[in-house]
């Protein structure tokens, strides 16, 4: 399986209430998409978003950072 991070262009990001965090997903067997974040907490259903909002976790932060 292959990981995105992004949506029809836009980043994928989702806000726990303090923090906004950069996701990843994946497209599981049977269809049904799975998230988590770059610091590898999950991401409840329907609460990702494709919007390009800056992100504020230091831990994403840091996995971004060190992508290829």
């Amino acid at each position: 399986m292959s990981t995105i991070d992004k949506y029809a262009g836009k980043p994928l990001r989702w806000q726990d209430g303090a923090i906004v965090h950069a996701v990843q997903t994946t497209q599981a067997v049977g269809g049904e998409p799975m998230l988590w974040t770059f610091c590898r907490q999950d991401v409840p259903d329907g609460e990702a978003v494709d919007e390009d909002v800056t992100v504020t976790c230091p831990a994403c932060l840091h996995e971004l950072s060190v992508e290829p």
